[in-house]
Order: structure tokens, then sequence, then C-alpha cells
């Protein structure tokens, strides 16, 4: 996504009835779009659906409200190594008496604290770059590596 925060205007968006969306909210890798009172899913879904998946082909005319602030690439990826590492990824290593701490994104770098079980484990080596690393790079370009801060 360009930017996290409000979105003021996008192309496919912008061509919804006025009324229908009281709120559209950026963040690095979603959007929470929020329908008007008086209006449901189930009516509306597939107009919203459509403008949406126009207004994703053209992310670089976006225009964001006041509270909207740049996303760099760290951004993105501690985004989304968070989820990984609360759900999946995570899951792998709690399974086995691990666990695994998000420690900061620099640089394009993820470093990542393996602990419990995973802390010296081969296997943890594993589960960091061949699962960590591999989702990271799929959903976020400009991943250069991932670390254990720990060895």
């Amino acid at each position: 996504m360009p930017f996290a925060g409000t979105l003021e205007s996008a192309p496919g968006l912008d061509d919804l009835d006025a009324g229908l969306v009281s709120d559209v909210v950026v963040g690095p890798d979603n959007l929470l779009v929020t329908l008007a009172e008086g209006h449901t899913w189930s009516r509306v879904g597939a107009q919203v659906r459509g403008a949406l998946m126009r207004a994703l082909h053209h992310t670089d005319k976006w225009v964001g409200g006041p509270d909207a602030r740049a996303l760099t690439t760290d951004d993105a990826l501690a985004v989304v190594a968070d989820e990984l590492i609360v759900g999946p990824i995570g899951d792998i290593a709690r399974a086995h008496g691990g666990h695994i701490d998000l420690v900061g994104v620099e640089g394009g770098v993820v470093n990542v604290k393996m602990s419990g079980a995973c802390k010296g484990c081969p296997a943890a080596v594993i589960t960091m770059h061949q699962r960590l690393e591999n989702q990271l790079r799929r959903r976020v370009p400009g991943l250069v590596d991932v670390r254990s801060v720990n060895g």
C-alpha cells in the first residue's frame, strides 16, 4: 500500500454512490472499508468489491487524508513479519516448545530472536528461512534477509 491512514480518494472507489461507504482506512497490508449506516454487505458488497478491485489497480493515484503517512518497505516488512510470527510461523515454533519474537526491521533485514526449544535447534533454521523468509518474500518486495539475533 502506498500509505497508511484514511483514504480520501481513489479511482474506482470514487465511482461509488455518495454515502455508500463511510470510511476507508489503509494499513500496510490491508484495507478496512466501513459501509455507511443503512447499507449491508449482503446488498452492496459486490458493488463495493468491484470498485475496490478497480482502485487496487491504481494505488499510485490514491489520495490520503490528513492522518496518512507514507509507508516504507521496513514498515510493511514489520507488519507482515509480526503477523506471520504471531500466526502460522509462530504456531510451528510453539508446537515444538519454542518461540520466535520479532526484534526489528532495518534496511530490509528482519531480525528475530529464537527462544525456548528453538534456540540452537537445527530445525529452527528451516522454520526461519524456508518458512518465514519465503512467506515474507511472497508478500513484501524488498526483503533482504531474515536473521536470528541470538546466533
